[in-house]
């Protein structure tokens, strides 16, 4: 069955739902400022992504954390592990990303990618981070930048293929009715536009409080458009 939340309001938006999956129940705990990126052990969501390859199913796991010594003048930090597996896709491997929370902003620093055999495949190191969500930007008209290098290994014997990002943020709406196979919810709307080269990579992100991205929608050529709509979570307590 599909559960339908609609809130009336980002006030009573503050609802952090608990379960989503077939029957699950919702909680409603005490009021407080709004989380639209909740990172908690236990955790997790499925979304249907629409790219190249036709529509997939994608899993997201916070499956533990882990004190990490990253590259590039990071240092050494305390991060929460989230796996991206694929369950409707036998050929497909995964992908381990470190996220570091710190109350404010939650960043990437590192992303790996396994093969469906078990082989690292490929490492992505993000200086300073790549920027998921900044909790201090929640208002109607808010804008940001972010500026990140990544380093990219692909264990082929190559050099390090480096690509520096430049990314313009904008908060475009905070009452956002959003339907997806999930259910209905009321979201933030965040607009983020890659500001490098002629052909600016421009994403739309949803984000419903007390559970996260619901709907991504990115623009772009016919090769990498592509589409992300939440299908069933769970959410465990912080």
């Amino acid at each position: 069955m599909r559960r339908i939340v609609i809130l009336s309001g980002l006030a009573l938006a503050l609802a952090a739902v608990c379960s989503c999956d077939s029957g699950g129940a919702s909680a409603i705990p005490d009021a407080g400022p709004p989380d639209f990126y909740p990172i908690a052990v236990g955790s997790w969501w499925e979304y249907d992504e629409l790219g190249e390859y036709g529509t997939q199913r994608s899993r997201y796991d916070i499956t533990g954390t882990e004190t990490v010594e990253f590259d590039y003048g990071i240092g050494t930090r305390t991060v929460f592990l989230r796996e991206r597996t694929y369950p409707t896709v036998e050929w497909e491997g995964r992908t381990v990303e470190y996220l570091e929370d710190d109350g404010e902003r939650v960043v990437r620093y590192r992303e790996l990618y396994y093969d469906a055999t078990g082989a690292l495949d490929w490492q992505r190191d993000d200086d300073p981070g790549f920027l998921k969500f900044d909790r201090t930007r929640v208002s109607v008209g808010d804008q940001w930048e972010w500026e990140l290098t990544s380093y990219l290994d692909e264990f082929n014997g190559l050099p390090i293929v480096e690509e520096g990002n430049h990314y313009v943020y904008e908060v475009m709406s905070i009452d956002e009715v959003v339907t997806v196979p999930a259910g209905t919810f009321i979201c933030i709307l965040i607009r983020r536009v890659n500001a490098v080269g002629t052909d600016p990579d421009i994403r739309q992100y949803y984000y419903s409080p007390g559970l996260g991205k619901v709907k991504e929608n990115e623009e772009g050529d016919a090769e990498s458009a592509a589409l992300a709509e939440l299908t069933a979570y769970g959410i465990a307590p912080p």
